[in-house]
């Protein structure tokens, strides 16, 4: 049993936290993350005279994992996860991007000049040992058994926060799908005018919601395929309008376009766009060199063809999980080897896309399996027909489910959800989070 303290005062705070995490689950199985703490926001911890700059409060929270390596090797690695996520060297005491710490392992007590376990400072720091309790809430700080065995605590943890304040931010990321297609399966043409979808953006990201899918062709089944040409002109207007909108600026907004061509994808990179949401997986090598070359985060889903077809569909009897995880081991390593950097990788599973009704809620029950990979995962349920199985309402009126599986997918460690919805969903990720704490995400 490790746990380490991870913490981040510089910055897009959450965006780093997040980061760590997501590195740490790509090392296993020589780092394997059980369990995750709510975030709690603290003061900086400052000496006499500090720069008023250094006075940034602080989001921390401690990660629950395991790993069979020496110490002084784990240390190593989660300092190369610092530099990697761009820690600067600006002082011991100075603001920073990410720190991550080795609080307790095991019931170990060891010391060298590089590294000392438990923590030395970890009886003095509320923002540490509450989210260790949270973690482990029978773990009792004043037990001479406890590898600390203080002999003092500079605060009672139990009763007294100190300034420091649980967060009901959440690590899971939710995605806003912003359609501007006339025949989307539930939202056709709601946002297709260029003044409604830009409403639409502000509404969301006021609301906290910082990435926005943005689609011009439909999927579906039974979808038509339009031409590139059509596909750039249903996005222009938006892309132009939402890059100079000066609401949208002060938002740090990312947007993300779904797209299956690469001339779209490529013409799009100098509209703003950072991400590609590739629902042919990035099969076509033109495709991956766009998201090569331009640093693009690269959405690979999984499907057995687009538009997606009802009659086709993963063969009863194969294991869909297995059969998904193999295809995305050699996605992976192809896209790697195609230059596509892995921090930009993110993996969606594909529900909906060539997967029966009960072969899409296997997936969804056996989603911690897909950590497996080492990449970031996102998830597209929302309003899809495998729901219908909890009712036969209609697409658009089935986001009381996507939110209820949202809950699901997040306490199963998923990077991103993408849904039509993305004010509800959070909403809902945030009160269940204030409510339960920990995010539980096994591998």
């Amino acid at each position: 049993m490790v746990i380490l303290g991870v913490g981040s005062n510089w910055g897009d705070r959450l965006s780093f936290l997040r980061q760590a995490i997501q590195r740490l689950r790509a090392l296993q199985p020589t780092i394997q993350v059980q369990a995750i703490s709510p975030i709690y926001e603290s003061p900086a911890l400052l000496p006499p005279n500090a720069p008023k700059d250094w006075d940034r409060p602080f989001l921390n929270l401690d990660i629950f994992c395991h790993s069979e390596i020496e110490s002084i090797p784990l240390l190593q690695l989660v300092k190369n996860i610092e530099i990697e996520i761009g820690r600067q060297n600006r002082g011991r005491w100075a603001p920073r991007e990410i720190d991550i710490d080795i609080l307790i392992r095991d019931q170990d007590s060891y010391s060298t000049p590089e590294l000392t376990i438990p923590h030395p400072g970890l009886r003095d720091r509320p923002f540490a040992i509450l989210p260790l309790l949270d973690l482990i809430p029978d773990w009792d700080l004043m037990d001479s058994k406890s590898p600390q065995a203080p002999d003092k605590l500079f605060f009672n943890p139990r009763t007294s926060m100190h300034s420091t304040t649980r967060s009901n931010l959440t690590l899971t990321e939710v995605v806003g799908i912003l359609n501007l297609t006339p025949d989307s399966f539930s939202d056709g043409g709601v946002n297709q005018a260029t003044e409604t979808a830009v409403e639409t953006a502000r509404k969301w990201c006021q609301q906290g919601i910082r990435i926005l899918d943005i689609g011009a062709e439909s999927t579906r089944p039974g979808a038509t395929a339009i031409k590139p040409d059509e596909e750039c002109k249903r996005l222009e207007p938006v892309l132009e309008a939402l890059k100079n909108d000066s609401v949208l600026k002060d938002h740090h907004l990312i947007l993300s376009l779904d797209t299956r061509h690469p001339e779209v994808a490529k013409w799009a990179v100098n509209q703003g766009i950072q991400w590609i949401n590739d629902v042919s997986g990035f099969e076509d090598p033109k495709m991956v060199r766009v998201a090569a070359d331009a640093d693009l985060g690269a959405v690979f889903m999984h499907s057995l063809s687009v538009p997606s077809k009802k009659d086709l569909c993963i063969p009863e009897g194969v294991d869909p999980i297995d059969l998904i995880l193999k295809w995305g081991e050699k996605k992976i390593q192809s896209l790697l080897n195609q230059g596509i950097a892995r921090k930009n990788l993110v993996f969606d599973p594909g529900l909906g896309f060539g997967k029966t009704l009960d072969q899409n809620w296997e997936i969804v029950r056996n989603f911690r399996r897909f950590h497996n990979l080492g990449v970031k995962t996102l998830v597209g349920h929302s309003r899809k027909s495998f729901l219908s199985i909890l009712g036969q309402s209609p697409a658009s009126t089935r986001d009381p489910e996507t939110a209820a599986l949202s809950i699901d997918l997040f306490e199963k460690g998923v990077d991103y959800l993408r849904v039509h919805d993305p004010v509800l969903n959070a909403r809902t990720l945030k009160a269940w989070s204030q409510a339960n704490g920990v995010i539980r995400c096994k591998v």
